[in-house]
C-alpha cells in the first residue's frame, strides 16, 4: 500500500457508529456492511472488516479499499 494520508478519526468514528445504529435498528444483520468514500483520498473507500456490524469497534476493524480493486 502507498503511504497515503489517514481517514480522519472524525470519519472513522462516524462509519463505527453507523455500523452499531444500523445493527442496532435492525437494518443490517450480520452480513450487511456500510461503507464510506476516504474524506482525504477521493479514490479510496473504508468499510468493516469481516465481522457482523455490531461487532466493529475500533479503526483496526476497518479496511481501505481502492474504488478500481
Amino acid at each position: 500500500m502507498t503511504n497515503s494520508p489517514s481517514a480522519s478519526v472524525e470519519l472513522i468514528d462516524d462509519l463505527v457508529s453507523a455500523n452499531h445504529i444500523l445493527a442496532r435498528q435492525g437494518v443490517l444483520d450480520g452480513f450487511g456492511h456500510v461503507s464510506v468514500r476516504h474524506d482525504r483520498r477521493g479514490d479510496r473507500f473504508l468499510i468493516a472488516r469481516s465481522m457482523a456490524p455490531a461487532l466493529v469497534m475500533y479503526h483496526w476493524a476497518l479496511s481501505t479499499l481502492r474504488l478500481d480493486g
